[in-house]
């Protein structure tokens, strides 16, 4: 899981969280103590929701609520195992519920009229048994595929052609474009809780530190990306739910990732030769709860969309560069090493 790989854990500790909290030999507790209870003690010692608003709290409070459900091949609505990707969503989770209760919230407040704003997995599309028993029939071990949902309409020319298009990454801030798929993809934001910052004061007139300072609220600030750039995204795990999160109806498989990626590498570069390439799993990072210098701006995003498992390439222009256009690649047939599921024929 990619979730919480570098930053501290939230429990306060200082430590990892994969040095943390996924092993609770390392945390200092009493012997029988509940899970939950544990958790809500730690968040108390560390309080970083306090300064949130109660909009930036309902929402995040989403945030982690979606990531925690699951499609399975039953097609009912689960979650997480609580000894895999589910402990650390069980953590940030309790943490909200006990700011709510630090708050002096009564249930179900402030969340009670907001439930329909969750996005909940579509477990009822035409097509989702079919797509669970084609992909069983591929027999693909889990790392070794790389897959592209969308409509049938463009991978089926991108299956028979190799038609792919290549996009900006300031074009997914699109407003009209799909919540699972809209992103500020040219800057990351974090903030810092005031008891983790001290803030230094200058003389204007003489330069001289005037000493320290603890800010009123979290601190605030983004990263930027000193350039527009081209990005391709895909997804490394095979998930039922992103059929209905991204609004499609078919999915590309593609069974020899090494092949697919060095002909879309190449075929790029035929037409913008200097620019630098480059390809990794996505990075997702809570913004409460990260180092500025543990997160890429080009591999990091919000862990709102850390259900999407993605893998990208990104593409850096020679030269920093506002506005770029979508770059089409014909890559000849790619039904060698991909396939196509479609939900409904």
């Amino acid at each position: 899981m990619k979730v919480g790989r570098n930053e501290l854990c939230p429990c306060g500790s200082g430590r990892k969280y994969k040095k943390c909290c996924d092993n609770e030999r390392n945390v200092q507790s009493p012997r029988f103590i509940k899970r939950h209870d544990l958790w809500r003690r730690q968040y108390r010692s560390r309080r970083y929701l306090e300064h949130l608003s109660e909009e930036d709290l309902i929402t995040r409070f989403n945030d982690v609520f979606t990531n925690q459900l699951l499609l399975n091949e039953q097609l009912k609505i689960s979650f997480h195992s609580i000894n895999e990707e589910g402990e650390y969503w069980m953590i940030v989770f309790t943490h909200i519920l006990e700011e709510f209760v630090l708050r002096g919230y009564k249930h179900p407040e402030p969340i009670g009229k907001r439930f329909e704003e969750i996005q909940i997995p579509k477990y009822d599309l035409e097509g989702l048994p079919k797509a669970v028993e084609s992909f069983k029939k591929m027999n693909l071990v889990q790392g070794k595929f790389l897959l592209k949902y969308g409509k049938y309409l463009y991978l089926q020319s991108c299956l028979e052609e190799g038609k792919i298009r290549v996009m900006p990454a300031s074009s997914y801030e699109d407003p009209s474009l799909n919540p699972a798929i809209r992103d500020a993809e040219l800057e990351v934001k974090i903030a810092g809780i005031p008891s983790e910052i001290n803030m230094e004061v200058f003389d204007s007139k003489t330069g001289q530190s005037k000493g320290f300072i603890t800010p009123t609220g979290n601190v605030n600030y983004t990263l930027k990306s000193r350039t527009n750039y081209y990005v391709y995204c895909l997804a490394d795990i095979y998930s039922l739910r992103m059929y209905g999160d991204f609004e499609a109806d078919c999915c590309l498989v593609i069974k020899d990732p090494d092949k697919f990626l060095q002909k879309v590498i190449e075929g790029f570069n035929t037409q913008l030769p200097n620019y630098k390439v480059a390809l990794n799993t996505v990075n997702y990072f809570d913004p409460l709860n990260a180092k500025a210098n543990n997160v890429d701006v080009y591999f990091s995003k919000h862990f709102r969309y850390s259900y999407q498992k993605e893998f990208r390439v990104i593409w850096l222009p020679p030269e920093p560069a506002t506005k770029l256009e979508p770059v089409f690649l014909e890559l000849g047939n790619l039904a060698e090493f991909c396939e196509i599921i479609r939900l409904v024929d």
